[in-house]
């Protein structure tokens, strides 16, 4: 699924989601179980989430001095500036090179906590 409001800047690391800049990156192939969108990883707090659902994909820790999880809200996008530009009514456009070297700086901690999540799943 790709939409238009969604955009990917693979060479600074920043995906734009219609006005707001966010540091990461779209998945080429993992998708949002609930609506089949492109799951984007947010660097800041180190996880993946749904534009379209605005739902976080994989839960905060419970390490209340993790530098990713503390300060995370409750919502992906927690501002949203018009109904226009809901999370709901987003369209994606996601540039055709998606193998870039922002998709290496998921941290060992993530990727073991990814496979755990998916096990249990």
């Amino acid at each position: 699924m790709i939409h238009s409001n969604v955009r990917e800047d693979a060479d600074d690391a920043i995906v734009y989601i219609g006005d707001m800049a966010i540091r990461g990156f779209i998945f080429e192939d993992e998708l949002c179980p609930q609506c089949g969108h492109r799951q984007i990883y947010h660097e800041d707090y180190d996880a993946e989430f749904c534009p379209i659902c605005n739902i976080w994909l994989i839960s905060a820790c419970t390490d209340k001095k993790c530098s990713y999880c503390k300060d995370r809200p409750k919502k992906p996008l927690n501002t949203v500036t018009s109904d226009s530009d809901s999370a709901s009514n987003l369209d994606v456009e996601a540039s055709s090179d998606l193998k870039t070297e922002s998709r290496k700086r998921i941290t060992l901690k993530r990727i073991i906590e990814i496979l755990l999540d998916k096990m249990h799943q």
